[in-house]
């Protein structure tokens, strides 16, 4: 089948997220098993069309938004997998931003809007001949609810990855600017973009069991829940995969050793080239624990804060990589535990790929505890590379994760009671101990490793989704 889609960013062209390097990951795997698949992304000022030999159409793509016309220029290009792209470019539009919700609601919602209706232009184009389309996030929601009008004949999946409050939430007033009716809060002057995508989508997907469940009862996206609930009977939790190209401890170019489940001697090396690169005891005998921010909605920063002074306490070593988004205080905090601990402690600001995988592929334990999209992918990125996760029961992380017994024979991680400080503490105390039974904990690092964490047995899962929407969207048309 050829299916079309529509992600906000894509990996690695631009300044992209976790859900960027999902749809790449997804998109390269589906062409692997025979599908023709396109991806359409805004072209950003970050993106330069040269560098990734991307060929600006000759015409020009028209769309009004409100009063204003718009012209886009349309940018093909193909990965090497066999991938086509397409980016919807705009010097007025585009061109100044790294990502679409950037600036005020008014500027993010004329910048959506824009873009919805070029993708649902680009859908209903029949030379190109799409069979499906699969939206990803908010703005993969408003151009579904685009697209039912534009190309009624096509299949249309949505992926919910972030239901916060703020994930395409928009005052009632930019209804015409964005271009979906229907979509209001009830009791509330709001337009919540994911509701039209919702109504829009055949089938719909999330991130995990545990996360759907949350959708459904309320503890994520509350102000979605009745929406999501009338949809319940559409909904697939389907677990994202890592992308091997980019995330294998025996092919990383980031790394100074290479290792696998079998021969870990690398991780060891890396381990000591960390401690040397973050002015830290270079000990193998010490547990290391990477903490990484994935981004401002990311508690782990937060709570890890709040227990610092309790994990120091131990005989461990803690790397933290804190995203540019930080609170200022609450870096302050940790960068004056630094001073005070500078052999337990170093904190690093900004979100440098090489630091990133370099602390993952160093760690003991890795503290997640980001729910949704952005957790998962990093959950699943230490355990390929022998960093044993601790995470928090009731979430999309603890889905993956068996819970350590105490002999270390059993379990793939340390899960903890919930995500509150207390019970995140008790998890990385056990995590600690774990480590100094030397061989056990080997085992366990060698046994989390073997894991399959492949994207192919999740692109079959929605391999199926899109033939169930595909045969229910035919069969309400009929």
């Amino acid at each position: 089948m050829h299916i079309l889609l529509i992600s906000s960013d894509l990996a690695p062209y631009g300044a992209s997220t976790t859900a960027g390097e999902t749809c790449r990951s997804l998109a390269s795997t589906l062409r692997g098993l025979d599908h023709h698949v396109t991806v359409l992304s805004p072209l950003y000022g970050s993106i330069d069309p040269n560098e990734h030999m991307l060929a600006r159409r000759l015409v020009r793509l028209e769309t009004k938004v409100g009063d204003r016309t718009f012209a886009c220029d349309l940018y093909n290009g193909r990965t090497p997998s066999g991938v086509d792209l397409l980016f919807v470019g705009s010097d007025e539009l585009f061109a100044g931003v790294d990502g679409v919700g950037e600036g005020t609601p008014e500027q993010v919602a004329r910048r959506a809007g824009a873009f919805a209706r070029a993708a649902a232009k680009l859908a209903a184009d029949a030379e190109a001949g799409y069979d499906l389309v699969h939206g990803y996030g908010w703005l993969g929601a408003l151009c579904l609810a685009r697209i039912r009008d534009a190309a009624p004949e096509l299949g249309r999946v949505l992926t919910v990855y972030d239901a916060s409050a703020d994930a395409g939430t928009f005052p009632g007033a930019l209804a015409d600017v964005l271009g979906v009716q229907g979509a209001a809060a009830p009791d509330r002057d709001e337009l919540q973009v994911l509701r039209a995508g919702l109504d829009a989508a055949d089938r719909w997907t999330t991130v995990s069991s545990t996360y759907a469940r949350r959708l459904l009862d309320g503890r994520e996206g509350a102000a979605l829940r009745e929406a999501f609930d009338a949809h319940r009977d559409a909904l697939t939790a389907i677990e994202c995969g890592v992308d091997a190209s980019t995330w294998s401890p025996t092919t990383d170019v980031h790394l100074p050793c290479r290792f696998d489940p079998i021969d870990r001697r690398g991780k060891g090396r890396c381990k000591g080239a960390l401690q040397q690169a973050m002015s830290l005891p270079v000990r193998a005998d010490v547990p290391l624990v990477g903490v990484v921010a994935t981004g401002p909605a990311d508690r782990t920063i937060e709570v890890f804060a709040e227990i610092a002074r309790k994990v120091l306490r131990n005989d461990v070593q803690v790397v933290v990589q804190i995203d540019a988004a930080e609170p200022a205080e609450r870096v302050a905090v940790l960068e004056a535990l630094g001073d005070r601990w500078p052999d337990r402690l170093q904190v690093r600001r900004g979100s440098a790929e090489a630091t990133t995988h370099l602390i993952i592929a160093a760690s003991d334990l890795l503290l997640v505890l980001a729910d949704a999209a952005d957790g998962v992918a990093l959950q699943l990125r230490g355990q390929r590379y022998g960093a044993v996760p601790v995470v928090p029961a009731d979430s999309a992380l603890s889905d993956a994760i068996v819970d350590c017994d105490a002999s270390l024979r059993t379990g793939t991680g340390f899960v903890a009671d919930d995500a509150g400080p207390d019970a995140v503490l008790a998890a990385v105390r056990r995590g600690l101990a774990a480590f100094t039974n030397g061989a056990a904990f080997g085992g366990l690092q060698g046994r989390v490793m073997g894991l399959d964490s492949s994207w192919e047995r999740s692109a079959r899962r929605y391999e199926h989704v899109y033939r169930v929407a595909l045969a229910e969207h035919a069969a309400q048309s009929a």
